[in-house]
Parts: structure tokens; sequence; C-alpha cells
């Protein structure tokens, strides 16, 4: 059943077409008046019937099993300046659009904007731009400024932006209220990476919805937002980069929502994991994939499931909005320049960001930069990485800075997915992964783990981070990566730093269980103790694991628990820099540690018969020296370090020279 407010909407859209007395005539559209009506009317319109086939084709790429649109507005190759929009509501099956093309087309849309469409997502596609309110591609200019926008339905974004075009979105507040793909699609829909095929986001992301704001898609496409508001309620993203090459974004001091369920949007799992439901909705801020460069100077993200999901990068920077930003494209290329309100980019969402493809150059979260995240601040799925954490302000409710585990969304761990044009699993099961087990994988069963994965490197400088860093793959059939985290100046780390075992899992508590039995026969789990040995005494449980659920709960995804633990395989390489503090606070389980002269690390260590390094909570100094370090990714010896004798105490000779006074806790 539609929400209230799309059937109220839909009322008010019928009511102002009977008084542009259009259902008559059976045309979806109410034309504005005046100076807008005139410059609409100069641009000409057209149907399918009078396109030229580059046009036509254009439309139906990636479509050839959906009807084209209806209705189109056209810009001649000189553009017009200023085309108003003022209060039209376009209603019905109809899709009317704003189609700016051309080098010389130079295209501004300001004013109001309705697009309402209660139809089931069969004609729908923001890879053809075919239900968006405004296309630009091949070279076209186009800016939405003052723009007051609100959709409803599949695929009713805002924008497509593609080949070598430019749309900027200015002084604009944005509303997307998109569907819900579980219960308002069409007949034998299907979850689906199938370009020509997707009203829906592959649901083994963690999130779901039925539409993104805006996609970018072709080859240098570019997209400025200033200083305005896009929300989004049952849609999946809110930004996307997809299905092209050399794209940038770059936002200003905007804000970047996306609805809880109780507002209209899609369920975040709040019942399980206890969140605020009003905190939450289920996008993305923005999609990484083909290798785009995103920068974010004063940016708001509130509600998102992930700032960012990270299918493939070249570079993304998150920063404050101080002074004159200069903004450059993907080649350095300049976009002009920008006066910043000094605002820091501020990210709420339950995880910061998701990667599960690689970066070429980097993730910078600097300048001030805030993250709030319910869960981890970065959640890693078996990728090659590196993030820049510098001058960044981070907070965890779970008290997780940065997870590593191995790829959940992968075929392997969702299930095998079927053939493209029909969709995914839509059930994740034990069954269907090649690792299956109660517990924690080595630690409670027997696994055989994989060498030869990725490296992903992680910098702190700069900041007092609180919260632990995990390195939790090589089990489930992949590959055990390796882990480098680098501790610079004047960063200060309390946490724990560790290889872990991992397990689909929440915590225990009556409350999560009670959430569990909301979603009914869905949700199939066990109870697990603190030690992850299966329990039915629910006064001893630690853990919640999940063994099966289905797309009803794709929220599910990418959240696990760790226990301590190295499987021989994967490797963690810690080093603490001139000027930089680790202060242990947990269980740490490492392959190497390296202490520089003027690093400050307290804990106890030893070094272990199988090559590995325990650090645990201590009143211990650990003097400068490299520890460990014989192990790679396809496992090793035992290598006893400077600092370490060979029956693992620390050298106390060392420990003196290196620490003036040891007593103090403070470095020398």
């Amino acid at each position: 059943m539609k929400k209230a407010t799309r059937i109220f909407a839909l009322v008010m859209a019928l009511a102002m077409l009977l008084s542009l007395g259009v259902l008559a005539s059976g045309e979806p559209s109410g034309a504005p008046s005046g100076e807008a009506a005139a410059a609409k009317t100069a641009s000409g319109t057209k149907d399918t019937a009078q396109m030229t086939a580059s046009e036509y084709s254009y439309l139906t790429n990636y479509q050839n099993r959906k009807t084209p649109g209806e209705i189109f507005i056209e810009f001649d190759e000189t553009g017009a300046a200023d085309i108003r929009l003022d209060d039209e509501t376009v209603t019905g099956t109809g899709f009317t659009s704003v189609y700016a093309h051309g080098d010389d087309a130079d295209v501004t849309v300001s004013g109001k904007l309705t697009l309402l469409d209660d139809s089931d997502g069969q004609q729908a596609s923001d890879f053809s731009g075919q239900g968006s309110a405004t296309v630009a591609y091949d070279g076209a200019s186009l800016t939405l400024k003052d723009l007051e926008y609100y959709s409803e339905g599949f695929e009713r974004g805002v924008t497509v932006v593609s080949e070598r075009s430019t749309v900027t979105i200015e002084d604009s507040d944005i509303l997307v209220m998109g569907a819900n793909p579980l219960t308002e699609a069409y007949e034998g829909y299907h979850s689906s990476a199938d370009q020509s095929y997707m009203i829906s986001p592959p649901w083994c992301l963690g999130l779901y919805g039925g539409g993104r704001i805006l996609n970018m898609i072709g080859t240098e496409p570019r997209l400025i937002i200033k200083n305005s508001v896009l929300t989004g309620g049952e849609v999946w993203g809110i930004l996307s980069t997809d299905a092209g090459s050399s794209m940038t974004i770059v936002v200003v001091d905007s804000e970047l929502n996306s609805l809880p369920e109780s507002k209209g949007g899609m369920d975040s799992g709040w019942r399980i994991f206890g969140y605020d439901p009003d905190a939450y909705g289920s996008a993305y801020g923005a999609y990484y994939i083909g290798g785009p460069t995103q920068y974010y100077y004063g940016a708001e993200f509130n509600g998102v499931t992930y700032a960012a999901i990270i299918t493939g990068a070249e570079k993304g920077v998150y920063a404050s909005s101080n002074g004159t930003i200069d903004m450059v494209d993907a080649s350095g290329e300049p976009l002009g320049s920008v006066e910043g309100q000094g605002r820091p980019t501020v990210i709420n969402g339950v995880f910061g960001f998701m990667q599960h493809n690689s970066v070429n150059d980097g993730i910078y979260v600097i300048d001030g930069t805030v993250v709030n995240a319910a869960d981890a601040i970065v959640i890693q799925k078996a990728a090659n990485g590196n993030f820049i954490f510098d001058g960044a302000v981070l907070h965890s409710d779970k008290g997780v800075l940065f997870q590593m585990i191995d790829n959940d969304d992968d075929s392997r761990i969702g299930g095998n997915p079927m053939s493209a044009s029909i969709g995914f699993d839509e059930t994740y099961s034990d069954d269907k992964i090649s690792v299956k087990g109660i517990g924690f994988p080595g630690v409670n069963y027997p696994v055989t783990p994989r060498s030869g994965g990725n490296t992903v490197t992680v910098s702190y400088a700069n900041g007092a981070y609180n919260g632990d860093i995990f390195n939790g793959t090589g089990y489930y059939g992949q590959a055990g990566d390796n882990m480098v985290i680098d501790l610079g100046e004047n960063a200060i780390l309390n946490g724990a730093i560790s290889l872990t075992s991992t397990v689909k899992a929440v915590p225990y508590s009556a409350a999560a269980i009670a959430g569990i039995e909301y979603y009914g026969d869905d949700i199939k789990y066990v109870l697990l103790d603190k030690s992850g040995a299966e329990t039915a005494d629910a006064s001893k449980a630690a853990f919640i694991q999940f063994t099966e659920y289905t797309i009803n709960q794709y929220f599910l995804q990418g959240h696990v628990e760790n226990l301590p633990y190295f499987n021989g395989v994967s490797t963690l390489e810690v080093n603490v820099g001139d000027g930089a503090e680790w202060i242990v606070t947990g269980e740490s389980v490492l392959t190497k540690l390296t202490v520089a002269n003027g690093a400050f690390v307290k804990g106890n260590l030893v070094e272990n018969a199988d090559g590995s390094l325990t650090v645990t909570p201590g009143s211990s100094i650990i003097p400068a020296g490299t520890y460990g370090g014989s192990i790679s990714a396809q496992g090793g010896g035992v290598n006893v370090g400077g600092g370490v004798d060979a029956s693992g105490e620390l050298n106390v000779a060392a420990a003196a020279a290196a620490i003036a006074d040891p007593a103090s806790g403070e470095p020398s």
C-alpha cells in the first residue's frame, strides 16, 4: 500500500489536472504559463516517433524490453537561458524530462517541479534517463538552481549526468521518495545487478530501495552541488557514479539525507541493532565505481547506511569548507571556485564507509571531518585499500574504528547468484557458503585459510582516536588479507588492534531477540557464549549468530562480531611513529610491531610460538624496536625481535635505555 503522503499528493495532482483541463486530452502534463510557457513551447516537444535514431538509441540503451517515454522536452544546441517549471505537476506513466545535449547546450532549470508515478517500475531506468526529471549528455551544461523538486515512484531521480556533461545543483531543495521493491515492484522482479533490469540495488550490499536521487554514467561526467539539500526516502542511493569512467563529484556546504522508516524510508534494522528508530534509513550517500574522484567540503550526511560504498575508486576527499575552494575534476582541470562556509564535513551513519573493491589513490578523511557511526567507521571487505585519517573526529557507538572481513556480498557468502537477467539468490544461508559451522571459524571449528590476499593501509594522525581495529579475513573461502596500521605524528590511539575470527552476529540481548522475532521465520539463529561455543542457556549467551535470513533483512549484511585469533595467513603490522601513542585497551594479536624512537606504547607484549605477537593491556612501556616480522601472507616462522628475548619477555635493559622515566607512563 502506498504511503499516505503519496495518496495525498496524487489527489492534489488530479485536482490540478482537472483545473487545467488535461484529463480530457489524455496528456500527462500540466503546462506553466507566461514566459515559462513560451520558453517551453519554443524548445519544442518530441515523442518517440519524432526522435532521431541516435536519440532513440540513447533512450533505449540498456532498455530493450521497456517502452520509451511519451513526452520529452528537447532544447536546441543554443539552449535556453532559463526554463521555469513553476508549480507544474506531471502524473501518470509518461516520463517528462528536460533533455539537454550537445557541447553548446547551456540550460538552467528552476522553480518548482513535482513528478508522481504510481507504476510498478517496469518503465524506469536511471541508466538511460527514463524516469528522471532531467538528463544532460554529450557535453551539455545543465544547472538546477533554486529548484524545489519532489518525486515519488521508481527511478524518479532529479537528474542523470552523462558523456562529458556538467550538472550544477545550486541553492536547491530536492526530495525524492522512491518506492519499496519488496512490496511495490512488478510481479516477478528480483534484485539484480543487470543494468537493463535493476530498479533496486543488489540486496547483498546491505541496503535497499527503489531509486537513486541522481546517477552519473558515461565518460567524464561532472557534478557540482552547492548550498543544497538532497533527501531521499525509499531510495538506495543519494549520489551515484555507475557504468562510466573519469567521473567527478564535488559537494560543498550541502546536505545528503536518508529518511528513516518512520518518515517514509526503508528499514534500517533498528529493532535488532537497538538504533534510535528515527536515526537511520537505508541508502548510501555516494557510490564509487569506475575509478571516480569525489570531493566533499562541508557536506553533511544524515541517516545513511554508509557515506560511501567504494567499488573501485581513484580518490575520495572529506574535508571542511574553509576559505576559497578551487574545484577540479578527475583530470585536475579547474571547475571554478566557491567560497566555503567554514563547515566541517559530518557523517552520521550506520557505518562511515564500506569498501569492497580497490582504491587507487586513497580515501582522505581530514581537516576536522566528523564521523559518527553506529557500527564501524569503516567496514572493509577483502580489497586493496588506502585510508588516511588526519585531524578527523571519529566516534563509533560499537567502539570499532576499522573492521576488515571476508566479502559477505560475494556470491560465496550471499549465495550463488542466478543469471544476471533474473537476479540474485534472495536468501543467505550457512548451507550456501563454502565454510560453515557454529561459532567462530578456527576458534570453534577447523578451517584451512588461503593465503595471497589484498593489502590495506590505514593511517591516523593529528587526533585522539578511540576504538578498536580488526583484521578478520581469511576464513569463508577467501584469502587472508594484509593490514598495515600507521600511527603518525600526534596520533593517540586508545584501543585494540588485532587479527580476529569473525562470525555474522550481534551481541546478545533480549531486545535483539524481540527484534528478530518481529521478522517471523525469516531469520534463523543460534546463541553463542563468550568463547563462541553454542549454548541453549540465554544467561550465558554473548552473541546471536545468524545462520539464515532473506532479502527482507538486507540490513544484516556486514555486521559481525570478533574474537582475537591468528589463522596463520592474515597479517597485521602496526607502526607507531615518532610522536604517536598507542594505549592498548584490549587483547591484540599482531604479526609485526615497530615502535619508533619518540613513540609511546603502553601494554604487555609476548611473542608466541606461531610467530604472532600478543599485546594486552598493562602498565609496561614497550621500548623502541621491531617485534615479530617474519610472517608473510603465506605464513612463516617465528622471529624474536629487538626488545623481546627468546622467552617472550621484555628486554629490561633495552627498555631502560629507551624510556627515561617508566614510572611516569609518559614517553621520554
